[in-house]
This record gives C-alpha cells, sequence and structure tokens, in this order.
C-alpha cells in the first residue's frame, strides 16, 4: 500500500495541478473574450462572424495550453527514463523505470522490515 501512495500519489498530484492550471487560463480567457465582446458594436452580420473568431481564438489558445502541458509532461517522462537507464545500470534490473530516489525508498523500505 506504501509502495502504491508513494507512486502513484505525485504523478496524480501533478496530472491534477496541470488540469487545474489550462482550466483557470481557458476560463479568465473566455471571461476576457466576454468582456470584449460587450464592448463591441453588433451588428446582424458581424455578430455571427465575430462569435466565429472568437470561437477560433479559444479554441487555438486550449490548445496551445495542451501542448504546453504535454511539453511539460513528456518532460517529466524524459526525465523519469533517463535516471531509470542510469538506475537499470548499476543494479542489473531490466525494465525498471523509476526515478533513482524512487527505487531508493523501495531499497530503504525492503530493509527495514
Amino acid at each position: 500500500m506504501l509502495l502504491h501512495y508513494t507512486f502513484q500519489q505525485p504523478r496524480h498530484q501533478s496530472s491534477v495541478k496541470l488540469l487545474e492550471q489550462t482550466l483557470n487560463l481557458s476560463k479568465r480567457y473566455v471571461k476576457a473574450l466576454a468582456e470584449e465582446n460587450k464592448n463591441t458594436v453588433n451588428v446582424e452580420n458581424g455578430a455571427s462572424m465575430a462569435g466565429y473568431a472568437d470561437l477560433k481564438r479559444t479554441i487555438s489558445v486550449l490548445l496551445d495550453d495542451i501542448l504546453q502541458c504535454l511539453v511539460k509532461l513528456e518532460n517529466n517522462v524524459d526525465y523519469i527514463v533517463v535516471n531509470g537507464s542510469a538506475t537499470n545500470t548499476t543494479n542489473g534490473t531490466n525494465g525498471n523505470l523509476m526515478p533513482v530516489t524512487a527505487n531508493k525508498r523501495i531499497h530503504d523500505l525492503g530493509s527495514i522490515g
């Protein structure tokens, strides 16, 4: 149970944190667009085109935020793979892609009991 918490919780919390950041940025952007639209005069044809342009901008911002989150996630995975590979060469295990600190925690837990 302790091992499950040690390895699952930090990743889960990071995912939740990134999701919250993405949602907060998206909400702020949509709110700013709504305020901007309040200040403009809507003409019948202009209103539908303005809505389309706003939708395109909103989607592009959301996609950019998602891309930034994916880049952060990719960097974290690369870090784990690099540290896991370094650990694998020193302790002789195969296919274990955990960071060095996580492997040390497992070793320390094993020596306690």
